[in-house]
This record gives structure tokens, C-alpha cells and sequence, in this order.
């Protein structure tokens, strides 16, 4: 009787410490995220990952995924602060999930998750197109060569400011390229911008004539920018002349002259 008595003692005190042990036990909490807020949007391919500390915390695992899942993680790390900055740069508008969780002298606690979106690539940003000026195409005329004259420079006085504006203006002729075949029979006619220029004047022709520029001119036009649309389509396969030269308050400049020509008439 004694010695059941004495068993019976001893159960009881194993009992009682295996229980103290486990009161005793502590849980090693889950960090709280603080950023990125979870659900966040236009986050940076490029985030810093913030928690609230864990008492005790010697280590924090973290973790980021394409998937709620985590079966597809592009990212680890283990640190041993409340943050941690990505080194690597995630894709444009896409959504990731991340956990992180502490691990003490107790043991490894459980997850803490979250969840956001990259900024989507940015919108390209298209520059204005100049406008175009449209000539209205008169009759083809018939004007006589201009006169010559023979100018070093001239000088226009204007509220006591003197202008020196160069007798011979030389500029380039960028479209349709001097020379250049297979045109579009509707094409666009530019050129440099002159420094003091307040126009321009352009003239085109098929035929060149034996006067200077052209003695029948089909079409012509004076215009305040450097690019030219005739307002119908020109004829295809033939090889055009056109001419543009500045003009300002001191008179006209020297005209330049290119030729190019249209393309094919398309196929049925």
C-alpha cells in the first residue's frame, strides 16, 4: 500500500512539472506589415518592406511571390531587422504577394502576408505634330524672270536697332529629298528654318523652261511656316521641279531648287 502510495506521488509531481513547462512555453507572434499597405497599388519596382518588431526576434524570414501560394517565390532573404529593401526590380503592373515571419529562441512563428501592385510603364508621350499648311493650287501662269540685283547687304532700322540681314540666304531642302524617286503623289514639301525669314515663297513645275526658276509654274504659294501639302494629289511617274526661297522685310532670297519623282500608279 505504501508503495502505490509512493507511485502514485511521483506521477503526479511528473505531471504537474510537464504542465508548468508547457504554461511556461512562449509563442513567437507574427510580425504586423506596415508597408507596403497590404492591397497597395503603383508601388515601385523597387519596394522597401517594413514591420513592427517582434519581442525576442533574433531573425526574419521573408519571402515574395506571382501567386497567392507561394509555389512561384522570385524572391528570399533573411534579415535580422524590421525592413528590407529589394535588390532586384520587379515587372511593371504586376501583382506580387509577400510574407515575413520571426523566428526566436522559442522557435519560428507563423506567417504574416500582404499583397500589391507595381506601377504600370509610364505612356509614352508623343510630341504635337507641327500643323500643315495647305496651298490652294491656282491656275498654271506664266511669270517673267526676276530681276538681279546685286545687293551686299542691307540694313533695316527698326525703333533704333539696326538688323543686318545677309543679301544671299542659303538654306536646305529636307522632303521630299533632292533627287528622290518614288514620291507619294500626295507628299509634304519642308525645308530649314531661315533666321530672320517672315515667309516663304514656293513654287512647283514638271517643266523647267529656259527661264529662271521655271518659266510655266503649276503651282505656287506663299506661306508663313517651313513645310508645304499641295491641296491635290500630283500626277504619278513624273519627275517634278519645285523651288522655295525666304522672305523677309529687306525683299526675297535666292530661291532653291530640287526635283523628284512620283511613284507608280498602284496595280488594280
Amino acid at each position: 500500500m505504501i508503495k502505490r502510495l509512493m507511485l502514485w506521488t511521483a506521477v503526479a509531481a511528473m505531471l504537474a512539472a510537464f504542465t508548468a513547462a508547457c504554461q511556461t512555453q512562449t509563442v513567437v507572434p507574427s510580425p504586423t506589415i506596415t508597408d507596403p499597405n497590404p492591397g497597395a497599388e503603383l508601388v515601385s519596382t523597387q519596394p522597401t518592406f517594413e514591420w513592427q518588431p517582434v519581442a525576442g526576434a533574433v531573425s526574419y524570414e521573408f519571402s515574395l511571390a506571382e501567386d497567392a501560394t507561394f509555389e512561384s517565390v522570385v524572391y528570399s532573404a533573411t534579415v535580422t531587422v524590421n525592413r528590407h529593401s529589394l535588390t532586384t526590380t520587379l515587372k511593371r503592373g504586376k501583382l506580387y504577394h509577400f510574407r515575413v515571419r520571426a523566428t526566436a529562441a522559442a522557435g519560428t512563428g507563423d506567417w504574416a502576408t500582404g499583397f500589391f501592385t507595381t506601377a504600370a510603364e509610364p505612356a509614352a508621350v508623343v510630341p504635337d505634330e507641327p500643323p500643315e499648311v495647305v496651298v490652294e493650287i491656282p491656275d498654271p501662269i506664266v511669270i517673267p524672270p526676276p530681276e538681279v540685283i546685286v545687293t551686299p547687304e542691307v540694313i533695316v532700322e527698326i525703333n533704333e536697332v539696326i538688323v543686318e540681314i545677309p543679301a544671299e540666304v542659303v538654306f536646305t531642302v529636307l522632303t521630299p529629298a533632292p533627287g528622290g524617286a518614288n514620291v507619294s503623289v500626295r507628299p509634304i514639301f519642308s525645308w530649314s528654318a531661315v533666321n530672320g525669314a517672315t515667309g516663304y515663297e514656293f513654287i512647283l513645275a514638271v517643266e523647267t523652261g529656259a527661264d529662271y526658276p521655271f518659266s510655266v509654274i503649276d503651282y505656287s504659294g506663299t506661306l508663313v511656316g517651313t513645310r508645304c501639302v499641295v491641296s491635290e494629289d500630283l500626277e504619278y511617274s513624273t519627275t517634278y521641279n519645285w523651288g522655295v526661297r525666304a522672305l523677309s522685310a529687306a525683299g526675297a532670297g535666292q530661291w532653291v531648287i530640287a526635283s523628284f519623282t512620283t511613284e507608280a500608279e498602284p496595280g488594280p
